[in-house]
């Protein structure tokens, strides 16, 4: 990626970018680097909106030497859907143009990996797992010369996961919003940047699931304000590792295995005593039938989710 940006840095184009992945942080990145250079003219074009042969006639610069086409949803442009289609066919020597494709269906993206030309660049963006956050936050916030503590990194995971536009402006407005003179992010300043208290979050719902507090943990569920579909997916996303941890007896590489950081074992071991194996079977029978009484059941949302924490509690 360093090298990428070198380029486009210096000036010094590819013809043609092909930029694949889900993973938009990174995209964004290339483009805001590009986009940076006020030299060149640069047009956003939706992809299912034209095909190949009209985004080359339209974008013939008038006034400036180079000009960027950036093509989203590239998936939908029809000749990549052919089989026999061949992208030399229609760009022979683009001195004033540079073209950049950005797929996220990756299905269509392999139809056209296979061409190999000196200013063609092809740029596959694979999606950062959970188990990534915890030192991408370290990362991140090294480059700014900030630390954090791991709870504090770990709560940032919990609020957001592994959306990294959400994540960088979330870092950002906390780093907007501390003292000068602070050297460290700790889950007091992170909580506060949310606007809850720190016992109303995410975070300290599953620790107090995991200890079992029902008092605690209803009170939570009523100020947290968060969807019941939303509540009943991270449950079960809980009672599945734990019921991982529970058939890996020698608990070898669990961090991997429940793709998680390895601060974080600890929670997840607590909750392996707490929870033995027949009771961790019974709270995912348990959440499937909150499910499904959500769904066919005209409920309250927060009376379904009561029941259920006081059946997975109990």
């Amino acid at each position: 990626m360093k090298n990428i940006i070198n380029k486009i840095k210096s000036r010094k184009y590819y013809s043609i970018y092909i930029l694949e992945g889900k993973e938009e942080y990174y995209i964004n990145i290339i483009l805001k680097y590009i986009k940076k250079n006020k030299k060149i003219n640069i047009n956003i074009i939706d992809g299912k909106e034209k095909c190949i042969k009209n985004i080359i006639l339209e974008t013939i610069p008038i006034i400036y030497k180079k000009k960027i086409i950036i093509v989203n949803n590239s998936e939908k442009i029809e000749e990549f859907k052919k089989k026999k289609f061949l992208l030399k066919k229609y760009i022979k020597k683009p001195s004033f143009l540079v073209i950049i494709f950005i797929f996220k269906n990756s299905t269509v993206y392999k139809r056209i990996k296979s061409i190999k030309k000196k200013n063609i660049l092809i740029i596959k963006i694979k999606k950062t797992y959970n188990n990534q956050l915890f030192n991408w936050i370290n990362n991140y916030l090294n480059k700014k010369k900030l630390k954090i503590t791991p709870n504090a990194n770990n709560i940032l995971q919990k609020y957001i996961k592994n959306n990294l536009i959400k994540l960088s402006k979330e870092i950002n407005n906390i780093i907007f919003n501390i003292k000068k003179n602070t050297k460290k992010i700790n889950s007091t300043i992170v909580n506060k940047n949310f606007k809850k208290k720190i016992i109303y979050n995410i975070y300290e719902l599953q620790k107090f699931i995991i200890l079992k507090n029902i008092f605690i943990t209803n009170k939570i569920i009523i100020n947290i304000k968060y969807s019941l579909s939303f509540l009943i997916s991270f449950l079960f996303e809980l009672f599945i590792k734990i019921l991982l941890i529970h058939k890996n007896i020698k608990n070898k590489n669990l961090d991997i295995i429940l793709n998680i950081n390895k601060y974080m074992l600890k929670d997840y071991i607590l909750a392996k005593k707490k929870y033995n194996l027949k009771k961790t079977i019974k709270n995912i029978f348990f959440i499937y039938n909150a499910e499904i009484k959500f769904k066919k059941i005209k409920l309250s949302e927060i009376n379904i989710s009561k029941e259920l924490i006081y059946k997975i509690i109990h």
